[in-house]
């Protein structure tokens, strides 16, 4: 009865509820497309960063992620391999070398992180095979090639299978060098990267190195998110303590992870804002309300109608406008969202100074049913709350004084 009757209030002025209820609807839908567009934004970041050079996991010798020297390599790759693949929730894994070298055309030169890598492993950890601009990746039965960032290519003028020397400082006395021929290029969302990064297959990094077999590392992917923690924590108890160190990407780059909660923040900061809106808007609606139905509602309370349940009617009022927006609110982001899915919103010139962190120049925003559910929560539990002192001001009122005033 009470519900039926508030439906009724709700529309006896159909103008102003209309306006209050786009008002809140439009505010929620900001809410969730903005969301939805900073969850996307960090996903990509993430996925990026960790997909393109690094892993979910990276294990090396104990100190090498601190000095990067390549005296520290791990000099069992096979055994540790094994240990990593037989763990719970680990769905691949794969050896590579990492240093610091110079790489020269016949027109320019550049310095360079060279990675050498397991040609048939890498793609199961990165995603670096799938930024294919020109050419090919390496194969396993390659032994001199090369597959370098487009930037980079531009910068040295050398086209598809053109040769490049490689020069790096290993273990060996002196400076090292081979010759290398273009067999592809390579374009990821990061610039800087593709400017300074060349992979070579893994033998020939070993070679080039005079490492007999060792490795930099083992990039580890992981089936799922959630257990990142754990499944580092079983590799620190499996792997000896003393000789090996296990880190996560959030660990790897922790500047990243400042970023996704500097986001976050701000997501929450921009809700906090839209909700407090909301607040005031209804507040000042059931103001109006009240204002006007005084007459009414002081005839109610003369003939005995019960404080509470005109409070509760009030509440209920309120509650029955916070559900018709949250309905029209989720739907429209729905369909922003699903837009915006298809087409991708572009950064353009914003992204350039972020680049760093992998963010990319086009946008998808991510919807969880989580975001959906909380957003339209808090936006009911706003309008509720907001008409708590509008209640209570009308049971307040004094019967025969609200009669005589109206």
């Amino acid at each position: 009865m009470d519900i039926k009757l508030a439906w009724r209030n709700v529309w006896r002025n159909r103008r102003r509820s209309v306006i209050i209820i786009a008002a809140i609807a439009v505010g929620l839908a900001g809410v969730i497309v903005y969301e939805a567009l900073t969850v996307g934004m960090t996903t990509q970041m993430v996925g990026n960063i960790v997909g393109t050079s690094l892993g979910d996991i990276e294990i090396h010798h104990r100190g090498f992620q601190e000095s990067k020297t390549l005296e520290l390599a791990i000099d069992n790759p096979e055994q540790v391999l094994h240990l990593v693949r037989g763990t719970e929730h680990v769905s691949a894994a794969a050896p590579r070398v990492r240093a610091q070298g110079l790489v020269s055309s016949a027109r320019a030169s550049a310095g360079v992180q060279i990675l050498g890598i397991d040609p048939t492993a890498e793609p199961t950890v990165s995603t670096i095979a799938h930024s294919l601009v020109r050419g090919r990746f390496l194969a396993a039965a390659d032994e001199h090639a090369i597959y370098l960032g487009e930037a980079l290519a531009k910068k040295l003028k050398v086209s598809l299978g053109r040769k490049v020397v490689l020069m790096a400082k290993g273990l060996a006395p002196g400076m090292a060098s081979n010759a290398f021929r273009v067999v592809g290029t390579f374009q990821t969302a990061s610039p800087n990267f593709d400017k300074m990064t060349v992979y070579i297959p893994l033998a020939a990094a070993q070679s080039l190195l005079s490492l007999d077999g060792k490795i930099s590392e083992i990039a580890v992917r992981i089936d799922r998110q959630k257990s990142l923690e754990q499944v580092a924590a079983t590799l620190r108890t499996k792997l000896a303590p003393n000789d090996y160190e296990v880190l996560t990407w959030k660990e790897l780059v922790p500047n990243l992870v400042q970023m996704t909660q500097l986001w976050e923040e701000w997501v929450y900061l921009f809700a906090f804002v839209i909700y407090i809106a909301m607040v005031f808007g209804v507040t000042n609606t059931m103001l109006m309300v009240i204002s006007e139905r005084t007459r009414e509602l002081g005839i109610m309370l003369a003939l005995g109608t019960r404080p509470l349940r005109i409070f509760r009617m009030i509440l209920i009022e309120s509650a029955l406008m916070g559900l018709v927006s949250v309905a029209l609110g989720s739907a429209a982001s729905f369909g922003v969202v699903w837009w915006l899915s298809l087409q991708g919103l572009d950064l353009g010139w914003f992204v350039r100074g972020l680049s760093f962190l992998g963010l990319s120049r086009i946008i998808y925003p991510v919807l969880t049913p989580s975001i959906l559910l909380i957003s339209g929560l808090s936006a009911l539990v706003a309008t509720v709350l907001a008409a708590i002192w509008p209640a209570w001001r009308a049971v307040r009122l004094e019967p025969v004084e609200a009669i005589r005033d109206a």
